[in-house]
């Protein structure tokens, strides 16, 4: 009887461990009110202007060159992301670059060497009152001119990493520079239904 007694507390001290891990293993399946967020499309345009944009001018004098000249992106990347989660698009290639040659009696061997270009986009939103808080990363490498026998070809890298708040639908100007080209990167962000 005195083991009857001493098996029945732990038989629902078991039962009940039991019955609060199911409950807590099925309420991670079904997300929560609070844990729903809204889907947003995230469109970022590339684009370079034969012009240089003045050190000084504004994000609207920028974005409104853009308009007047009605200049077509460069590269244009959508990503559909999540709030609260970190979304990611990457493309490229490796290409063979001529990097020398080496001159024997019988011929003439071209020296090669694997370049990786292409472009990624990492994006990370928090929802604001006005808005959104984006966490966008965003960097380049692409092969500028041919190359020669005695030199490859020059590889361009270009980064920009910048946290800003956006309203829904409206661009932002994300960087310019200026120089011989000017590269300019504009994101726009709107909700999805």
């Amino acid at each position: 009887m005195k083991r009857l007694l001493l098996c029945l507390p732990l038989l629902f001290v078991c039962t009940g461990s039991a019955s609060a891990d199911q409950h807590a293993s099925s309420g991670d399946l079904i997300p929560t009110a609070s844990q729903t967020q809204t889907q947003f499309l995230v469109k970022l345009s590339e684009f370079r202007l034969d012009e240089n944009v003045q050190i000084g001018t504004t994000e609207e004098e920028t974005l409104e060159t853009i308009r007047k000249q009605k200049v077509t992106p460069f590269e244009s990347i959508q990503i559909s992301v999540i709030a609260g989660t970190e979304s990611m698009a990457q493309f490229g290639k490796r290409v063979s670059v001529v990097t020398g040659k080496t001159i024997s009696r019988e011929r003439t061997m071209q020296q090669t060497e694997q370049i990786n270009i292409g472009t990624t986009l990492q994006v990370n939103l928090a929802l604001h009152d006005q808005g959104v808080i984006a966490n966008i990363n965003y960097s380049t490498a692409r092969l500028s001119g041919e190359g020669t026998d005695a030199s490859p070809p020059d590889v361009l890298t270009n980064t920009a990493h910048a946290e800003q708040q956006y309203k829904l639908g409206e661009q932002r100007l994300l960087i310019a520079r200026s120089g011989t080209e000017s590269w300019i990167v504009v994101v726009t962000i709107t909700a999805l239904q």
